[in-house]
């Protein structure tokens, strides 16, 4: 081999192998997701392990593969708008949205970046998509048709609680709040429950609130919110402790010591979405996939926090009870 074809050689495989990497590095593309909760940090643990798990399922791997970027608003909704322009600014592949409420505050700022709904209640009437089959813009993802679940809640604390006349309902008096307590008053109408409303704005006044309803009614019902959903084991050891029956929205409760909750199984919810992400890195357009329901409902009941209460549930309530904690 002459020295001109040696050098032509070795000119070539230096080529390759400074090539090679880059084209690794292509393969092994590493996506990132964001996620603006209106949550706590903490109390967002078991749901961000459950949707990597889901990941797991198509290969994505934390820090391999995949990041993800969170924001958390930790109750107050007032951080959300700038919390949404951090994630929007850093231009993720997609974001995760597990409410209306961040999903609004994102779709505000982009109408292209991915945005996949987790715990959505009303999403067409909250103006995010067209319809839940053919979303029509960047938003897609889970629908969990909250308002309507409430009357099932209604319905399943008059069964544990046959004389329930007066039912202390624990809420916060934002949008949200306000079109819960709206859905409320029929189903509490049609079984002759009056609902005796305590409006809850601060982590201090929750004391307060449950004493006060500790006071005039039989029964607690605590409505959806990420300020609950946040303050939980805070609500959770004021109402123990006031020793008042609780339906709560959100079987995480239940799981913490509540009493009793009826709800999507969230954890499936958030395992269900990594679907929905994967479709859409792969190219799939969020106005393509259809906005889906839960499969998965629970109603979950607590016999430990029951036994404190010295509480006999009904034969016709257990036979409707899903999971049972000890």
């Amino acid at each position: 081999m002459n020295g001109r074809r040696r050098s032509v050689v070795a000119l070539l495989a230096f080529a390759s192998g400074a090539l090679a990497p880059a084209y690794g590095q292509r393969a092994r593309k590493t996506y990132r997701v964001g996620l603006l909760s209106s949550s706590g940090t903490a109390s967002m643990v078991p749901f961000i392990r459950a949707f990597w798990n889901g990941l797991a399922e198509f290969g994505y791997e934390e820090g391999k593969n995949m990041t993800l970027e969170a924001r958390y608003a930790a109750g107050d909704l007032s951080k959300l708008p700038q919390l949404a322009r951090e994630l929007v600014d850093l231009r993720p592949d997609v974001i995760l949205a597990p409410a209306d409420v961040a999903a609004a505050e994102l779709r505000k700022l982009t109408t292209t970046l991915p945005i996949v709904l987790v715990l959505g209640s009303d999403p067409v009437g909250a103006g995010l998509v067209k319809s839940l089959g053919r979303p029509g813009g960047n938003v897609t993802g889970l629908s969990v048709v909250g308002a309507e679940l409430n009357a099932k809640r209604i319905e399943l604390i008059k069964t544990a609680l046959p004389k329930l006349a007066r039912l202390g309902v624990l809420y916060r008096s934002d949008a949200f709040g306000q079109s819960q307590i709206a859905a409320l008053r029929g189903p509490a109408d049609a079984v002759a429950v009056k609902l005796v409303l305590h409006d809850v704005r601060s982590e201090s006044e929750l004391q307060r609130a449950i004493e006060a309803a500790a006071r005039t009614s039989e029964a607690l019902f605590v409505l959806p919110g990420p300020f609950m959903f946040t303050n939980r084991k805070r609500v959770i050891e004021i109402v123990r402790a006031q020793r008042i029956p609780a339906m709560y929205s959100e079987n995480v409760f239940a799981q913490d010591g509540g009493l009793m909750a009826f709800s999507a199984d969230f954890l499936d919810c958030f395992r269900r979405v990594a679907g929905y992400v994967h479709r859409i890195l792969k190219g799939t357009k969020p106005e393509d996939l259809p906005i889906e329901e839960p499969t998965r409902f629970e109603f979950v009941v607590n016999l430990r926090t029951a036994r404190e209460l010295d509480l006999t549930f009904p034969k016709l309530l257990l036979l409707r009870v899903d999971r049972v904690i000890e």
